[in-house]
């Protein structure tokens, strides 16, 4: 099912990241910005007191990874994800609480939960939360980017049976040729050219894989 609600940015890799973290403790909220705000220059952290709070900032966009704790009043971090995922799929969306229960793993995974961390009651985690978030929204920027070219590569296949597209390093297409023979020029770094008559993603997967 399609979910609806938020207008996807086009984003690139290296770009800043906005985190959203939900927790109805203020103490807790204030530590974990300046801690990951600190470990990563990149991060923007918003907060939340509440899942309903939650979930409207989500529905306003501007969001890329959610980070929320388990036990809040009223409702749990599990109910406002399966609310995120009723409005984007695909978000990040990783569970950072006290709880390690099989039943609440479970539940969260079930919901469609991203990635799931037990905090520790000695020493900082800022560091890990850091790095899990900026990995987990690069690949979904890379996985975006990657469709929105082989959305293009389709539509150039409807009105030419010979088309050369090229792409910069981070996979954002740019320039096309009419036949495979065109040499193209850029003064952007290293480019490669694809043929359209290949499944870009079947292309696109089996070429990193093999780099």
């Amino acid at each position: 099912m399609r979910s609806v609600g938020v207008v996807p940015r086009v984003q690139s890799v290296g770009d800043t990241i906005t985190v959203l973290y939900v927790n109805d403790d203020p103490d807790l909220l204030e530590l974990l910005v300046r801690g990951l705000e600190r470990e990563n220059e990149r991060l923007t952290v918003r907060t939340a007191l509440s899942a309903d709070e939650g979930i409207e900032a989500v529905r306003n966009g501007d969001v890329d990874c959610v980070l929320s704790d388990y036990h809040m009043p009223e409702r749990t971090g599990v109910a406002l994800l399966r609310d995120v995922r009723a409005v984007d799929a695909s978000l990040p969306f990783i569970m950072f609480t006290e709880t390690g229960s099989e039943v609440a793993a479970s539940e969260a995974i079930s919901a469609g939960v991203t990635d799931y961390i037990i905090q520790e009651p000695i020493g900082s985690q800022h560091a890990l939360v850091a790095r899990k978030v900026v990995s987990h929204v690069e690949r979904r920027r890379m996985e975006r980017s990657a469709a929105r070219a082989d959305e293009r590569l389709h539509e150039l296949a409807q009105t030419s049976n010979d088309v050369l597209w090229t792409f910069s390093a981070d996979w954002g297409g740019n320039s096309c040729s009419s036949t495979p023979h065109t040499r193209t020029s850029s003064v952007n770094p290293p480019r490669r050219s694809v043929p359209i008559r290949a499944p870009f993603w079947t292309w696109y997967t089996t070429t990193t894989a093999t780099e």
